[in-house]
């Protein structure tokens, strides 16, 4: 990391100098008011949206900095990572990128990458002390060939990134017993992983595509697998997460578009459970497949404003876990989720640089998992947000 500090401080330094040197700020922001309510429970008002800065720093025609500081607020949102349904999350990502021109076709990049979440799951959680706040700390590579489309490039990119995720509010409470848990798990969800990307962009006239492929292995730290009688055993958790998204737009007319993003999850892990209420052991407890659709559609409403209509289904199956009745006795099928999601965004443009926007959502969640004492699987979530969004 230090090393790659220094790198980047010296060629700052040197290419200060030179007459090449260009600062090029780029400040993008969606700033809203929002209300979120799940349902059977109270509803709230909140600020939500992002903002992303990159004052980037051309040092010559080959060689540029590129400082990016990215903000993002939600509220009311499901992670399946945590397993859990958070009221409201603050995701702050920050990198610093060296990225060098080979030729017109042929580019790298390096890249120092930060992130830090707040994640707020209950409202008596004060804000920075959430049970699954975390952070990551890593760095990346990747190196991209430019076909081109009407002097348009469109680039065939490969990355890998190496990081470390902690949760510094994230204990175990079985592990303050060291009689339970042998001095194991103390830390069960902090981990180290390393990623692989391959994307790829190209047109199909009149059709735009993007596919993406994202390979995530993770290696667990304080993490262990269960033995069929529920002892902690001295496996350490695995686990392997592969994504594919696939994304189409097509102009229809004049001010309207029509799209369709199809992503697809295979998520594979060692890691098990053992109920010991119920004497049932779970292998690969956590390792699922899901499929999601998301057509959209775009066009001029009245005039300048502009209206975006979406609707998103996904089916998420897990491999090994059992649904539960309300009671928590196991059924005989595997759990199976269903998401359906619908929504519509507006924006009207006061200038070349700001706009008004406003978006309403509704989405429903249904699972035949019923025993929801620990954790949310069958809710509903209405959202409505207005603001302004603003582009330099």
């Amino acid at each position: 990391m230090k090393k790659l500090s220094a790198v980047l401080a010296v060629l700052l330094l040197v290419s200060t100098a030179k007459a090449e040197f260009k600062l090029i700020p780029l400040f993008d922001a969606d700033i809203r008011m929002a209300y979120s309510s799940v349902l059977e429970s109270s509803g709230g008002y909140a600020g939500s949206g992002w903002i992303f800065f990159m004052p980037a720093m051309k040092l010559s025609e080959t060689d540029y900095i590129l400082p990016v500081f990215n903000i993002n607020v939600s509220l009311s949102e499901r992670v399946i990572e945590e397993e859990t349904l958070f009221l409201k999350r603050m995701n702050n990502l920050g990198s610093v990128a060296y990225k060098h021109k080979f030729s017109k076709e042929l580019e790298g990049k390096v890249s120092f990458d930060t992130k830090y979440n707040f994640n707020m799951e209950t409202k008596d959680e004060p804000f920075g002390k959430g049970l699954y706040d975390l952070y990551d700390i890593g760095v990346s590579g990747s190196v991209s060939y430019n076909f081109f489309f009407n002097d348009k490039p469109l680039p065939l990119m490969f990355g890998a990134k190496y990081y470390q995720r902690k949760y510094p509010n994230y204990t175990s409470l079985g592990a303050a017993s060291v009689t339970i848990t042998d001095g194991k798990e103390f830390k069960p969800k902090d981990f180290n992983a390393v990623a692989f990307t391959v994307d790829y962009k190209t047109v199909i006239a009149p059709v735009f595509a993007e596919l993406t492929y994202n390979l995530v292995c993770k290696n667990y730290l304080d993490a262990y697998t269960r033995t069929s009688n529920g002892e902690i055993s001295d496996t350490i958790r695995l686990d392997t997460a592969h994504y594919v998204t696939l994304s189409a737009q097509m102009p229809v007319s004049q001010g309207t578009m029509a799209g369709l993003d199809i992503d697809y999850s295979l998520y594979a892990s060692n890691g098990s459970i053992y109920d010991s209420t119920n004497l049932v052991f779970t292998g690969e407890y956590y390792a699922f497949g899901s499929l999601a659709f998301k057509p959209y559609y775009s066009f001029n409403l009245i005039g300048d404003l502009n209206a975006a209509l979406f609707y998103q289904i996904l089916f998420r199956n897990y491999k090994l876990r059992k649904a539960r009745d309300s009671s928590g006795a196991y059924t005989s099928d595997n759990q199976s989720d269903l998401e359906n999601a619908i929504g519509i965004s507006l924006k009207y443009p006061i200038d070349k640089n700001f706009n008004l926007v406003a978006g309403l959502s509704y989405m429903a969640a249904d699972s035949n998992m019923k025993y929801q004492d620990y954790v949310k699987y069958n809710f509903k979530i209405f959202g409505a947000s207005a603001g302004v969004s603003m582009s330099f």
